[in-house]
């Protein structure tokens, strides 16, 4: 059973990693798309292709169809080496006694190791589908890391913070492979935050300037806490054909005009869009206005090797490891990104 390989040199994850795809140093992994223009069940087709293909972890997260960790459940029993990473999930939603328990059920369901991510989340996820009026601070992801890393060592259960609270718990799968635990970061504070606490930090759709910029902050931070560096992944979508690019686009569309992305698109030449979208035009109107060119400076479009010289920009910049977002567009499987790029690799190596 193996897991993605890193530049780390504590990592105490199994060594059978070196089985796992990479590419010039930087691990590959596969997130799970979540269309919304194509059937929730496609996931599992795309993890299993994923685990075909050598990809050394599938990233499992949560939109509007499973839930996270059962969707990772039946996927720790129907692939066989990928490692399993279930998140970002947002931290105000489910108490740490939960998170655990969900964690350590998959790692011990999958017979191999399993790490978990947290985030902030969005308003319309909080507030409008959940009812949870109160956002996530970095007290609640103080108190979730403390908590989690007490339940998962097996202690007994003696808290009371200020947003998480257990007595006399004590988990009975401690004793499984063990889990890391990140976080998606953005802006400084949160970064920071991940510097002195994540083993792990997630950016997702990113340029490499900004991977390069967080890689930095990250790096002399960690150094300032005095502890080894987070492993820093990125999302990335991939596409081959022409209407997997136009499913990656409007998946896209909705973070030209958000806080942190807008900025990191306006850098790289696209204020006129970053404009538009701010001005309450809506999706549709930003989609037809969105030139390929910026879909490119955050994904990997066209054929394998441009995929492939795609994630050595990120690894450049300072990525560990980049998870491919396969588009699905004409491929319910994911199988035609996902093949194309090991063989890449392959041929490459």
């Amino acid at each position: 059973m193996s897991a993605s390989r890193t530049i780390r040199s504590d990592d105490t994850r199994d060594e059978r990693s070196s089985s796992a795809l990479t590419t010039g140093g930087v691990a590959l992994g596969v997130a799970l798309p979540y269309w919304l223009d194509r059937a929730p069940g496609e996931a599992l087709s795309v993890a299993r292709a994923a685990d075909a293909h050598g990809f050394g972890e599938i990233w499992i997260g949560e939109m509007a169809t499973f839930d996270a960790f059962a969707l990772a459940g039946a996927l720790a029993r129907e692939t066989a080496s990928a490692k399993l990473v279930v998140g970002p999930l947002p931290v105000t939603l489910r108490d740490p006694v939960a998170l655990a328990m969900g964690i350590s059920s998959i790692a011990e369901l999958g017979g191999r190791p399993c790490d978990l991510f947290v985030g902030a989340s969005s308003p319309t996820v909080l507030a409008d589908w959940h009812g949870v009026d109160t956002p996530a601070t970095l007290t609640a992801f103080g108190d979730t890391f403390h908590a989690l890393r007490s339940i998962l060592s097996g202690a007994r259960t003696d808290f009371d913070l200020p947003t998480a609270r257990s007595s006399g718990f004590r988990l009975r799968l401690a004793e499984s492979s063990p889990v890391q635990l990140g976080m998606a970061a953005f802006g400084p504070r949160m970064l920071s935050f991940a510097a002195e606490h994540a083993d792990r930090v997630v950016l997702a759709h990113v340029t490499p300037e900004q991977v390069a910029r967080v890689r930095q902050q990250l790096d002399d931070q960690a150094a300032t806490f005095g502890r080894d560096r987070p492993i820093l992944s990125v999302w990335m979508a991939a596409a081959t054909t022409d209407e997997q690019t136009q499913q990656v686009m409007r998946g896209l569309v909705t973070y030209v005009g958000q806080r942190g992305y807008r900025d990191m698109f306006d850098e790289v030449g696209f204020g006129d869009l970053v404009a538009l979208a701010r001005s309450g035009v809506g999706p549709k109107r930003v989609l037809a206005e969105m030139p390929v060119e910026l879909v490119e400076t955050i994904a990997g479009i066209g054929d394998a090797d441009s995929i492939v010289t795609r994630i050595g920009a990120f690894g450049a910049s300072g990525a560990d490891q980049v998870c491919i977002v396969p588009a699905t567009a004409g491929d319910d499987t994911g199988a035609a990104v996902l093949h194309a790029v090991s063989a890449a690799v392959a041929g490459n190596a």
